[in-house]
């Protein structure tokens, strides 16, 4: 749900980022277990159904509804993480709130592009194969999605940069840039 986040950020309504990505760095924990059950690696991506009772996988261990891992419109959509870390890097340009930035955004995105290291870990010719991924909510396990690749190109610069600037670890840095 970033798309709504981009009318705040055009008002000049810091806020809202602000507030959710506290949410993200709080919910951490959550995030990183609910990747190692479901897909077995290390990293965290927030799914694309959650909230603050936690994921699906964690209510009650019964499924009863329709759930992202059963969705084929939802199964693989994780690029909105990408997404809202380049608006938490729109956030990070604009405020002082040094701890919240230095500590919970590098958190955050470490976690994140771990998450993505690690469920896209072939390499052809050189390169990450995105498969299976996820086009717009439209084309379930095609490869290497547009709009995946774009917000990785989008936010792994900028996240660069930031990190640069801020003195961020260098073995994060060098992860990214990898």
């Amino acid at each position: 749900t970033y798309q709504v986040l981009y009318g705040a950020v055009r008002t000049g309504d810091w806020s809202a980022l602000a507030s959710r990505l506290e949410f993200y760095v709080r919910a951490l924990p959550v995030f990183r277990l609910h990747s190692r059950q479901r897909f077995g690696h290390d990293g965290s991506v927030a799914p694309y159904e959650t909230n603050p009772w936690g994921t699906w996988l964690h209510w009650g261990g019964k499924v009863d509804y329709y759930t992202e891992e059963r969705s084929p419109y939802l199964r693989y959509s994780w690029q909105g993480n990408l997404w809202m870390l380049v608006l938490f890097c729109d956030y990070a340009a604009l405020s002082d709130d040094r701890k919240l930035i230095d500590e919970g955004l590098q958190a955050y995105a470490t976690e994140v592009l771990i998450f993505f290291r690690e469920h896209y870990p072939q390499r052809r010719n050189g390169r990450i194969d995105f498969t299976p991924s996820e086009a717009g909510e439209t084309f379930s396990g095609v490869t290497d999605s547009a709009e995946l690749i774009v917000a990785l190109k989008c936010l792994l610069p900028r996240l660069l940069d930031l990190g640069k600037s801020r003195g961020w670890s260098n073995i994060a840095l060098a992860q990214w840039q990898q």
